[in-house]
């Protein structure tokens, strides 16, 4: 897992950033590469802990960055 990704992550969201804003600044490839570290090592339930993401978000963001529910 890519703390540095996850802090960037957090921050933007701390902000009230949307995710259009947060694929702008970190870039779909990292984010994608990021999600795909954690998951499905990871639940959903658990990825929506570590992020602060909610996981109806979460679906919507994977949705978005062509990552299937597994």
């Amino acid at each position: 897992m890519d703390k540095s990704i996850l802090d960037q992550i957090k921050e933007l969201r701390s902000n009230n950033h949307s995710f259009h804003t947060v694929r702008k600044i970190i870039s779909d490839n990292r984010l994608r590469e990021f999600f795909n570290s954690i998951y499905p090592k990871f639940t959903i339930t658990e990825i929506e802990t570590i992020t602060g993401i909610p996981d109806s978000t979460l679906a919507y963001w994977f949705e978005q960055l062509n990552i299937p529910f597994i």
